[in-house]
């Protein structure tokens, strides 16, 4: 795949997983050569701002925050099992924010 399909893989599948829990996309670095690198950056429940990087085939997750990056998860990217990636992202998120900020905004 190339940078720009990978991108918009991402992408579609984050909207179509977290709909309105996902927000604000950036894609920060997108290239071919030498190898494929893409990273991504958007937020999710309006709480954090999580950063996609994907190198070598390799995909890692991790919330970025100030000058920090807290990771989440590294695993080889493959399409066909991003919809598990998704829910264990989301389940990872959820650990991480409020209970009673998610009931507040009707994420819970």
């Amino acid at each position: 795949m190339q940078s720009k399909e990978v991108e918009n893989f991402i992408i579609e599948n984050l909207i179509e997983y977290f709909k309105d829990k996902v927000a604000d996309f950036t894609v920060k670095e997108s290239a071919d050569i030498p190898y494929l690198q893409l990273k991504i950056e958007c937020s999710f429940y309006n709480f954090y701002v999580i950063r996609f990087l994907v190198e070598k085939g390799t995909l890692f997750i991790s919330i970025s925050q100030s000058k920090y990056q807290f990771d989440l998860m590294k695993l080889t990217f493959k399409s066909e099992l991003f919809y598990k990636v998704l829910e264990d992202l989301e389940s990872e998120l959820q650990l991480r924010i409020p209970d009673k900020y998610l009931s507040a905004k009707g994420w819970s």
